[in-house]
């Protein structure tokens, strides 16, 4: 992965936030100091709610294998983790967290590694994804809490976003300094495809 480049911070109405959901989708990184628990990372790293967690996000995935409970398993540097509200069908019967159907799935499914892990102390990234209903519940705590993003994919949400993010009262800062929204590409494009620490911040003018 590249070196991390420069800052980009956001603040502008929570509503135009939703244009920039499509990110988690795609996956962001999120920096790590140590190993921790599925449950901790997602809580006190991702700032995601407890409410959150239990009602909304129904079925997790930890390196594509499902999970029933996330306070025995742990997430560590190169780890990606999927979150999904309820999905349809059958399989979304299966693959739901504590399903009564989970022994369908039970070669797959992540078991507990309380007996310990060899990187516990090992600072790196975790790949996020998230999918459906479950974008606009962890929208705000996870762009809050700051992600990192490649280049391309931070330009290419500026693309989709651009004409609303210029009608509207937004603060734009690059790498610190405030920046205009026509001025932003042109900073973008110079950095070929390292990465980009991204933060939103909401506000409700």
């Amino acid at each position: 992965m590249n070196q991390v480049a420069k800052t980009v911070e956001i603040i502008t109405h929570w509503d135009i936030i939703k244009r920039f959901n499509i990110m988690l989708q795609e996956g962001v990184y999120i920096d790590i100091k140590r190993s921790m628990l599925l449950k901790e990372f997602l809580l006190e790293r991702c700032g995601i709610t407890e409410v959150v967690l239990s009602g909304k996000i129904k079925t997790i995935f930890l390196n594509s294998k499902p999970v029933d409970d996330i306070s025995t398993v742990h997430v560590g540097a190169g780890d990606y983790v999927s979150l999904s509200g309820a999905m349809p069908g059958l399989a979304g019967a299966v693959f739901r967290r504590k399903s009564m159907l989970s022994s369908f799935r039970e070669t797959i499914t992540h078991k507990s590694d309380s007996g310990g892990i060899s990187n516990i102390d090992s600072p790196g990234m975790v790949l996020l994804k998230v999918f459906n209903t479950v974008m606009d519940a962890v929208a705000r705590p996870v762009f809050h809490s700051g992600v990192f993003v490649p280049v391309s994919t931070c330009t290419w949400i500026f693309e989709i976003a651009g004409d609303l993010l210029k009608a509207e009262n937004v603060s734009l800062k690059f790498d610190g300094k405030k920046i205009k929204m026509k001025n932003i590409f042109n900073e973008l494009m110079s950095l070929d495809n390292q990465l980009l620490y991204l933060v939103i911040y909401g506000n409700n003018s």
